[in-house]
């Protein structure tokens, strides 16, 4: 059933539905008078829903309410698309991306979930003063130097 439909339209539906009037002719009137398109199937689930609970009005959902309508979903997809080096924490500092102030980490979700990173990308070598930090510490501490061999061998050093 449309959930979007208003109980003043669902009301208009349903008494058209008791008079006996035909389904199309139910279509055309809503889609007439109210600028609404709506399918048969619509009607009769209206109908069936108000003989079960003799109300027009949806109960509450039940679990938490999304906090990004899809319109507010646009702006930040539309930001990385536009340009790939922005990152979540970029659009949650930016408020013409982020309206309703969400938290970084359901940036992440939300653009993870559309294909997108939300993060820096890493550097692919370490800084100088990293390797030579690395060397000091691996010829204090390691006193079997037979895997290393191995392992530089599998790893790439740019």
């Amino acid at each position: 059933m449309n959930c979007n439909l208003s109980p003043r339209i669902r009301a208009d539906i349903l008494l058209q539905a008791q008079s006996n009037v035909i389904y199309e002719n139910i279509v055309e009137n809503i889609a007439c008078d109210h600028g609404r398109n709506i399918s048969e199937e619509t009607i009769t689930k209206i109908k069936d829903k108000y003989e079960e609970t003799e109300s027009l009005i949806n109960k509450p959902k039940s679990g938490r309410p999304k906090l990004l309508s899809p319109l507010e979903k646009k702006a930040p997809i539309r930001a990385v698309e536009k340009d790939p080096k922005l990152t979540a924490v970029d659009i949650y500092n930016d408020t013409k991306f982020n309206e309703s102030h969400v938290s970084i980490r359901t940036l992440q979700y939300l653009l993870k979930a559309y294909g997108l990173k939300a993060t820096t990308t890493q550097p692919l070598q370490l800084p100088q003063e990293g390797v030579e930090l690395r060397l000091d510490f691996a010829n204090k501490y390691v006193k079997e130097f037979s895997f290393w061999p191995k392992i530089s061998q599998n790893c790439l050093f740019r």
